[in-house]
């Protein structure tokens, strides 16, 4: 029964016709009538395991709630735990608890917690209602009295501390992993007849009558965070580290899309300060005004995957030690804009064969176009698509007047375009990425978004000629292009 009294009989997604209401409560008495057999004979029985989790919240002794951010591993074990007043978290261990509480609540709250062991205790099979332990002679009766897990229950009664003990439940379904927390409280007359704590034996006999409440767990893991553990990619993607060189309105949004879809570990390089006029088209806002680039994406996407590790690096003392970090990751993209730095990088990534592949992503003018190029070793190099002056060869628009807009100051230009038609172009640097970390691509790729047609005239544009000449017009635009790649430059050439 749901609340209220109330038959479960449709899921949440389920529509019927407000058209035809007789016969729609025709139907549902049926399956009524159909849900009551079945419960009466017990055909369904198995609904409950499938469903554990619904009717764990639903339990009427479910009062609190669970953090948890260990993975999903049906192994029982000690894990670490921080009980607050706004519920409990639980990790795998201590360090990675206080990471997390550091990502996603600042530097200053784990410094204020005390941690304590919490066992994890895996089940064969999910309780159904009428075996949810109202007590804790109940819950060794869930744990079949398996000797590891009762070990782990009693180590965790036995402790002076916290006084009620939490508990976490893990098993298996035929649709995933479900999980359960349990409190048990203290017994009013625990102490009887000992001035201090009583014996061993005799605090775990007294505490087989020990009440207990449920508790709902919110799963933080990256196995259920990714994929709600059906993402057969999330464990090598959390394993992978990837460079992000300039984090401006392309980068801030490609490192977004890579931290949702389950990269385990960034390094952002930026040393430019966030204005207000980056706004329109960035991933911060203005609280991240005056601040670092690296530093403040870094602060917020950690704050919002806070499984994630991602170290800014704001500036870096010189070549060699900007070598050394892109040594240790799995793919380097670079979305500078900036041709001094990107053929700097080009030139000692063709010389370093330790260095894994590169990405590079920029736009074209108004962001009507865009392009994401991976490469990798001997397989051609960034002077392929960009000539001497850093501008795509063969680009998709072409433009009669200069693009670039003054403002009023010294030098201060910037190439107008909006959030929206850059948007476009952040999944594709970042789906690109993906194809290369997962081996997918495993030659050097060039692919372009190319905008709408109607955008495009708005904006005084036209396709270019040579762009028609190679691979026929876009037409109205709205399209992804797959780039045939060509090794065409000198330093390809002389390398080969």
């Amino acid at each position: 029964l749901e609340e209220h009294v109330l038959l479960c009989l449709l899921s949440e997604p389920a529509n019927i016709s407000i058209g035809a209401p007789g016969a729609v409560v025709l139907a549902l008495l049926d399956d009524a009538r159909k849900l009551v057999d079945a419960s009466v004979l017990g055909d369904n029985v198995q609904d409950f395991e499938d469903e554990f989790t619904t009717y764990w919240e639903r339990w009427p002794r479910t009062k609190t709630t669970v953090n948890l951010l260990c993975e999903p591993i049906a192994r029982s074990r000690m894990l670490s735990a921080w009980q607050s007043t706004v519920g409990s978290f639980v990790a795998e261990n201590e360090t990675a608890l206080r990471s997390w509480l550091t990502n996603r609540y600042g530097k200053e709250t784990p410094m204020k917690i005390e941690c304590w062991p919490v066992p994890l205790l895996w089940l064969r099979r999910p309780l159904r209602p009428l075996e949810y332990p109202v007590n804790v002679s109940k819950l060794r009766g869930a744990l079949d009295e398996d000797p590891f897990n009762c070990s782990l229950l009693e180590t965790a009664l036995v402790r002076p501390e916290p006084e009620s003990k939490l508990i976490v439940l893990g098993m298996p379904t035929r649709h995933g992993v479900s999980f359960a927390g349990i409190e048990i409280h203290e017994p009013p007359r625990l102490r009887n007849g000992f001035r201090e704590r009583p014996r061993q034996d005799i605090m775990l006999t007294r505490y087989n009558a020990a009440a207990t409440t449920g508790a709902r767990v919110i799963r933080f893991d990256p196995s259920w965070v990714h994929g709600r553990d059906h993402n057969p990619d999330t464990a090598t993607l959390q394993s992978k580290t990837v460079a992000i060189i300039g984090i401006g309105s392309l980068g801030s949004g490609v490192a977004d899309l890579l931290a949702k879809a389950g990269i385990g570990k960034f390094m952002l390089f930026d040393p430019e300060v966030f204005a207000s006029a980056n706004s329109c088209r960035h991933l911060l806002g203005a609280p991240a005004v005056g601040s670092n680039k690296a530093d403040a994406v870094a602060t917020e996407i950690a704050a919002r995957f806070p499984h994630v590790t991602i170290t800014p690096m704001g500036s870096f003392t010189d070549d060699a030690q900007l070598v050394d970090s892109l040594r240790s990751t799995d793919l380097i993209i670079s979305m500078t804009g900036n041709w001094q730095i990107e053929s700097l990088l080009d030139a000692i990534w063709r010389n370093d064969e330790e260095l894994r592949p590169v990405m590079y992503g920029w736009t074209e003018p108004h962001a009507i176009a865009g392009h994401a190029l991976a490469l990798m070793h001997q397989d051609g190099c960034l002077r392929c698509i960009l000539d001497d002056m850093g501008k795509t060869r063969v680009s998709v628009t072409s433009w009669s007047l200069d693009t670039m807009v003054r403002v009023p100051a010294c030098g201060d230009l910037f190439q107008p375009y909006g959030a929206t038609a850059l948007a476009f172009l952040h999944p594709l640097v970042a789906d690109l990425a993906l194809d290369v970390l997962l081996h997918r691509v495993n030659v050097s790729t060039h692919r372009v978004w190319i905008g709408t047609r109607r955008l495009l005239d708005y904006v005084g544009g036209a396709w270019n000629p040579a762009w028609i000449d190679a691979h026929g017009s876009p037409n109205n635009g709205g399209q992804l292009f797959d780039a045939p790649f060509k090794v065409i430059c000198p330093n390809c050439r002389s390398a080969q």
